[in-house]
């Protein structure tokens, strides 16, 4: 017996590095298994399912309609997850542990669960739970003395579903703490010239800078410059 397995990532686009990395691990843990759960015989299917959710949807389609996949898996957009709930609906097959994280996930989710119940096992939280955390860790650090400095903070991040939920959520939390947001900014997903955003925060003196960036390109070029 065979269960057809798509595996489904970004390979092309700004979360090609990213996506490659989800189709790797996989084939390792099912290397790590032999390809066998109970006594099916695991055939993976590789589905690109490109920055773009319309494209992805697409494959993912076709990996289901010509290459008959059974139950698919891994994922990485906001955009592309919502878009793949639809196809996975509509062909009643389940969808595990996609990593798109946007609240819009749950809040399209929520619109018919009983349609959407295919789609299982979102893997991260909402940005709300992320953000009323992060935030404490700072009040306690404040507090603590480990950080120094006035209650000032600018927000950045990737153009994105999920970049500017947790902008908003880290926005209310932090100004019902008494903070200051001094800027918030956000650009394209695989933007690599970030020198302009950098100098609009240094100029304005934060504490603090917060925020998320998903494209490992984006991420580097950030933390370098």
């Amino acid at each position: 017996k065979v269960l057809k397995v798509a595996v489904c990532a970004p390979l092309t686009g700004t979360g090609a590095r990213a996506g490659t990395g989800f189709i790797e691990s996989t084939k390792m843990a099912f290397e790590d298994i032999d390809y066998k759960v109970g006594d099916y015989t695991i055939e993976m299917i590789t589905v690109d399912l490109t920055d773009d959710p319309e494209k992805g949807a697409l494959a993912l389609e076709q990996a289901i309609v010509r290459d008959g996949a059974q139950v698919a898996t891994q994922g990485w957009f906001t955009t592309g997850a919502m878009a793949s709930m639809d196809v996975v609906a509509r062909y009643e097959i389940p969808y595990l542990f996609n990593y798109g994280a946007g609240q819009s996930i749950d809040e399209k989710y929520a619109t018919d669960p009983d349609y959407y119940k295919y789609y299982i096992g979102k893997t991260y939280p909402l940005t709300d739970f992320i953000a009323v955390e992060y935030r404490d860790l700072v009040v306690e650090a404040m507090e603590s003395g480990a950080i120094s400095g006035d209650k000032t903070i600018c927000l950045y991040g990737e153009d994105t579903d999920w970049a500017r939920s947790l902008g908003a959520n880290y926005r209310k939390y932090f100004e019902e703490a008494g903070y200051t947001i001094l800027t918030e900014d956000y650009f394209a997903a695989g933007t690599t010239d970030l020198y302009a955003i950098l100098s609009k925060m240094q100029a304005a003196g934060p504490t603090l800078v917060a925020g998320t960036i998903n494209t490992p390109a984006t991420a580097a070029a950030f933390t370098k410059q």
